[in-house]
């Protein structure tokens, strides 16, 4: 028994060992790694303060009583994704990441992290850089209870502002760490980040001091914490690819204890149908920004799902880490028979699964409509 738990204490030290080096290959670490309960690397240079960043995230996963979803914008090495699926085994969180002209080699190390992690069943990655228009189309289709965004407004100084907006459109609570003006006076990245203070000072719930910078300790980061106290937004499509709704309104209520999905009829009968919010992503939004963990032959081999649904489709299929989810089970338009081409079948569980295997955004016009679709 004793040479057993030795052995388990020896497990994370075991796993480290195949995590991608970036060090080695001269690029920084930016955070600590985390891998099934505990840091296994620390990061390059000057401390991070993680203990403290990963607080103020906690203020605000603690409040809920009910499964939520987190979108880590610029994941890094996934270290507070990481800690906090570790922490909250009911969330779901995603981490969009991916390997860029700054940072080339970040998409072959968190491919390792993730890996390793054999413990983290409730975590999706989306292997993607961060590009203002996907997350213009995501906030029309997919809906975060939080975003954390820490120390990236500032490298976008054409597109800040359709990422800020998209971020609060689509969560209910949005987190940002905005590093201080320690630029020299009057370059661009002083203006954009003097810029960038006063707009989030202004419109920002919250505004917290930070912790000190790595580059600088003797000046703090600034936290602006944007709640949605309306509580309520719309969905405005299925999915990432679909066209805009024509005849009902998708209406999502939420807060910290509550989260319900509505559907609304615009024409006769007027049907209205209130179920509960599934955490997680919507599969076409894992295949059209590049998920890759879980690794698409986990997912594939979950199905079949719930054969008796009446509309076999991938936007009816939510991601939640390791487990795929039906929606749309009970809905009034597939009870009319109306999509009975979509049943679940060996030929539709196959094809399913070849596009979960191989799928990109092309592949997944050409799967719903047949032809390609640009």
């Amino acid at each position: 028994m004793k040479r057993f738990i030795c052995a388990l204490g020896f497990l994370p030290a075991l796993f480290a060992s195949e995590i991608y080096d970036l060090k080695s290959h001269g690029h920084p670490q930016y955070q600590d790694i985390f891998l099934n309960g505990e840091v296994v690397s620390k990061a390059s240079g000057y401390e991070r303060f993680e203990e403290k960043r990963f607080a103020v995230l906690d203020s605000i996963l603690s409040r809920y009583t009910r499964p939520f979803t987190m979108l880590d914008v610029g994941a890094s090495q996934g270290y507070f994704t990481f800690r906090a699926a570790d922490k909250y085994p009911e969330g779901i969180f995603v981490m969009l990441e991916g390997s860029n002209y700054h940072y080339p080699k970040i998409s072959q190390q968190l491919r390792s992290i993730c890996r390793a992690n054999t413990n983290s069943k409730n975590v999706i990655w989306l292997d993607r850089s961060i590009y203002a228009k996907d997350f213009a189309r995501m906030a029309t289709c997919e809906h975060f209870d939080v975003i954390l965004a820490q120390n990236i407004l500032h490298w976008f100084k054409d597109d800040w502002e359709i990422l800020l907006n998209s971020f609060l459109q689509m969560s209910h609570v949005t987190i940002i760490e905005l590093p201080p003006n320690d630029c020299k006076k009057g370059s661009k990245q002083y203006l954009l980040r003097n810029e960038l203070h006063a707009h989030l000072s202004e419109t920002a719930t919250q505004v917290l001091e930070g912790v000190p910078r790595h580059t600088n300790p003797r000046l703090k980061t600034t936290y602006y914490i944007f709640i949605n106290e309306k509580g309520e937004t719309n969905l405005q499509r299925n999915s990432m690819v679909h066209g805009d709704y024509k005849d009902r309104d998708h209406l999502i209520t939420f807060d910290f204890e509550a989260k319900k999905f509505i559907k609304r009829d615009h024409k006769p009968p007027f049907m209205e149908e209130c179920i509960e919010w599934e955490p997680g992503i919507n599969l076409l939004t894992y295949l059209c920004l590049n998920g890759q963990y879980p690794q698409r032959d986990v997912i594939a081999n979950l199905l079949p799902i719930n054969r008796n649904h009446k509309d076999w489709m991938p936007n009816n299929m939510i991601l939640q880490g390791h487990k795929l989810t039906l929606i749309d089970f009970d809905d009034w338009k597939n009870e009319r028979g109306g999509f009975g081409q979509n049943c679940c079948s060996k030929a539709r569980i196959e094809k399913l699964k070849r596009l979960i295997r191989h799928g990109d955004e092309q592949k997944v016009k050409e799967f719903l409509w047949g032809k390609k679709k640009k």
